[in-house]
């Protein structure tokens, strides 16, 4: 890996923040990421030069070249011709000032080290950060670290992991969880990505002479926690998030369940057989549409072991859905691959959103292996999305959201239920192409006469006999105690 590193400090005069610099430099090469050496700050000592601001460097170093004799001097000393990645200014500086600057440092050191390479920053990398905790600036720069270093990207941008303070420079709180991530990635180039919910992201990791690690980080780490079920065994399984807590688990006689919070977890010390097996079973296409009849889909699975597979795979019923075949023999010779169709019957009303389907492969020796695909359920080209409304009065309030995506119109019968409350007839709501449709409904006293209970929500287009239900669950009442001021005799 590789990491941008700023070679000058903001708050700092050069003599004073260079040690810090080099000793964080050593640092990542002991570590094995290899530094870029970023000139984007002005040391306070190179402002009166200008006027300049803080991120001057490339205009500095482009009127004052000079300003690098210094600096190079002590990096060749530090790293002698190994000092090879630069990299110089910002997305919005001048062209010119920053061809100028690169040009000066070329100059001074173009005969001292092996295959420089001096860069200029993209636009991309130029984008505005919310304020975050600190907790949530973790949990953001370790996903991202994550999600760079699986999809290889050549270069992976990040906080800096320190920052000024009283005593040079000082260690942010990304930088525990970024010593932690260059463990669990370091030397290990090889990712195969885990099917697992839409709403998380898991790639197991493998590299010669290190053993595999898998890395699972929430698309949106304010979402709420998720289980992640693995077909690992072993006992001595590590579960650590990135800050090296350890992350809850419950082991079951062939798999592991694991608490995935706002943090990216490294999960340790198991055999990648099983994941392996499980990221080589497909099922195609993801997406279900909530309509109540029989859909064509295909089933993939790829022996991507070193030992024949031999056995059944079994699909273990689902509320509302059903598989054909549910057993499916396997006789797969290492590398080989079964394709087949597959149909996936939708029997009642199903939830919008990720539904497991679960299977268990049976093979031979009375070994098991649990795993897991996930479908999308839903109306084609139609988003849904009900809302119950905060109010202050007692009557329960909810909002259903509508977006017609398609090019025709959409003609959708919706209601409320409940086992013992006449909600009335459905509404029949038309949605134009390409527009949104939004519509309250009001159930007056709800809040009351429904508390601790739940209503379900029923969304029907009549045309493909597609229906989507959710249930809503009501708070209960609070419980509100009462002192007397009655005594006994």
């Amino acid at each position: 890996g590789e990491a941008i590193v700023p070679v000058w400090n903001s708050q700092m005069n050069f003599d004073e923040s260079w040690p810090s610099t080099l000793h964080q430099v050593d640092e990542m090469k002991r570590l094995r990421i290899e530094p870029v050496l970023a000139l984007n700050w002005l040391p306070p000592e190179y402002r009166e030069l200008g006027p300049f601001d803080d991120g001057d460097a490339a205009s500095l170093i482009t009127k004052h070249p000079e300003t690098l004799d210094n600096l190079v001097e002590s990096s060749i000393i530090a790293w002698g011709d190994t000092g090879s990645r630069w990299r110089i200014g910002r997305a919005e500086d001048s062209p010119t000032h920053l061809e100028g600057a690169a040009e000066a440092l070329k100059e001074r050191l173009e005969d001292l080290v092996f295959n420089l390479d001096i860069s200029t920053p993209s636009t991309s990398s130029a984008s505005a950060h919310l304020p975050m905790t600190p907790r949530e600036e973790v949990a953001t720069a370790s996903a991202s670290v994550l999600e760079a270093w699986c999809h290889d990207e050549q270069i992976i941008e990040l906080p800096a992991p320190w920052k000024a303070g009283s005593h040079g420079l000082q260690p942010t709180p990304f930088y525990p969880a970024l010593k932690h991530l260059i463990q669990a990635v370091g030397g290990r180039s090889e990712v195969t990505w885990l099917p697992v919910q839409p709403s998380l992201h898991a790639c197991m990791l493998e590299g010669n002479d290190q053993e595999p690690v898998i890395v699972v980080w929430k698309k949106n780490p304010n979402g709420p926690h998720e289980q992640l079920s693995l077909p690992i065994t072993s006992e001595q399984v590590q579960c650590l998030d990135v800050l090296g807590q350890p992350a809850a688990r419950r082991p079951e006689q062939h798999q592991h369940h694991i608490l995935i919070e706002d943090l990216p977890v490294i999960i340790k010390d198991f055999s990648a057989s099983g994941p392996r097996l499980m990221s080589g079973l497909l099922l195609q296409p993801q997406s279900l549409p909530a309509e109540l009849k029989v859909h064509d889909h295909r089933l993939s699975l790829h022996n991507n072991s070193s030992r024949p597979l031999v056995g059944h795979l079994i699909a273990n019923a689902v509320e509302g859905v059903e598989l054909r075949p549910a057993i499916i023999g396997l006789d797969l010779a290492p590398g080989e691959r079964l394709e087949m169709p597959l149909e996936v019957v939708v029997t009642t009303p199903l939830p919008a959103g990720a539904v497991p389907i679960h299977w268990e492969a049976r093979l031979e020796r009375g070994h098991r292996l649990p795993m897991t695909t996930w479908m999308t359920v839903g109306l084609p080209d139609l988003q849904v999305d009900w809302t119950r409304r905060n109010t202050s009065s007692r009557d329960l309030v909810i909002d259903l959201d509508l977006i017609n995506e398609g090019q025709e119109p959409r003609i959708v019968h919706v209601s409320l239920g409940h086992v013992d409350l006449d909600m009335g007839p459905a509404a029949r709501l038309t949605v134009a192409p390409g527009a949104s449709l939004s519509q309250t409904f009001r159930i007056p006293d709800g809040e009351y006469s429904l508390a601790g209970a739940s209503i379900s929500l029923m969304l029907e287009d009549r045309e493909t006999n597609g229906k989507l239900r959710e249930m809503m669950q009501i708070a209960p009442r609070p419980i509100t105690a009462g002192v007397s001021d009655r005594t006994t005799p």
